[in-house]
C-alpha cells in the first residue's frame, strides 16, 4: 500500500476518538475505491505506525470494521488486516431486521416490492443472458420439487423472484430486493396454500417466457396481475 496513494485518507479531524477516526477513514477509503477487496492493509503494528497511534485504537477500530464485514484479520504467516471480499448477506439480514424493529408494516414492504420489482423487470428483460434464464429455470424447478412443503415452497417462490431480479445485473437492486424478500418470507409462508402454489408456479413460468422475449412491458403487466393476488391474500385475507 503506497504512502502517496493513501496519504490524503489519514487526515486527523477533531471531536472523535482515535479509534473512530481510524474506522471512519478506512471506511471512507473503501467507499472511494482506494482499496480493492482482498487488499492487504498491514499488520496491527504497521497500521499503528501509519496512523501514528498506539496499537490499542487500531485493535478497537479493526474489531468494529470486522464486525461490519469491512475487513478480515488473518493470523499466522502472511497474517494481518485485509479488506474483506464482498458478502451482502449479513447486511441484508441486518436491514430486514432493522425494518422490523422500526415498525415497518406489511403494506409498506409489499408496496416497496411492487415499486422495485416492477421497475427491475424492465432491466431484466433488457439485460438477461442465457445463464440468467438457466438460473431462473433452476429456481422454478426447485420450487416445483418442494411444492408439497408449504414452508419450503414459500422460500423457493421468493428465490424465483430473486433470480428474476438478479438477471438485471444491478448489485444495488439485488441486495435491496434481497432484504425485502427476507422481510416478506414469514408473511408469504402464511398465505401459501396448495392453490396458491400452482398460481405462483404458473406466474414464474409465464414470466420466464416473457423475459426470454425481452418484453419488459409484458413482464411488468404480468407482475402487476400477480402482485394484486399477493396483496389480496396478505392484506385482505383473500385465499387463492
Amino acid at each position: 500500500m503506497s504512502t502517496s496513494r493513501t496519504a490524503h485518507v489519514w487526515k486527523v479531524e477533531k471531536r472523535e476518538t482515535t479509534a473512530s477516526r481510524v474506522e471512519r477513514q478506512i471506511k471512507t477509503a473503501v467507499l472511494e475505491g482506494v482499496f480493492a477487496p482482498g487488499e492487504f492493509l498491514g499488520s496491527e503494528t504497521e497500521l499503528a505506525s501509519r496512523f501514528d497511534v498506539s496499537r490499542l485504537p487500531i485493535r478497537e477500530a479493526v474489531g468494529r470494521l470486522g464486525s461490519l464485514g469491512v475487513v478480515e484479520v488473518r493470523t499466522g504467516a502472511g497474517g494481518g488486516v485485509r479488506i474483506a471480499e464482498g458478502d451482502p448477506r449479513p447486511a441484508v439480514e441486518a436491514l430486514a431486521i432493522q425494518m422490523a424493529l422500526v415498525g415497518t408494516s406489511t403494506q409498506e414492504i409489499l408496496s416497496a416490492w411492487r415499486c422495485m420489482q416492477s421497475a427491475v423487470l424492465v432491466q431484466t428483460a433488457a439485460h438477461a443472458q442465457d445463464e440468467d434464464y438457466r438460473s431462473i429455470e433452476a429456481a422454478i424447478a426447485h420450487a416445483e420439487s418442494v411444492r408439497n412443503d408449504q414452508s419450503a415452497f414459500s422460500e423457493a417462490a421468493l428465490a424465483c423472484n430473486q433470480a428474476e431480479v438478479d438477471a438485471a445485473h444491478n448489485h444495488v437492486l439485488s441486495i435491496t430486493m434481497s432484504a425485502i424478500f427476507y422481510s416478506l418470507s414469514p408473511k408469504v409462508r402464511k398465505i401459501t396454500t396448495p392453490a396458491a402454489t400452482e398460481i405462483v408456479l404458473g406466474h414464474h413460468r409465464a414470466m420466464l417466457e416473457v423475459l426470454r422475449r425481452r418484453d419488459g412491458e409484458k413482464a411488468q403487466a404480468l407482475f402487476e396481475k400477480h402482485f394484486v393476488k399477493v396483496w389480496d391474500a396478505a392484506i385482505l385475507g383473500v385465499k387463492a
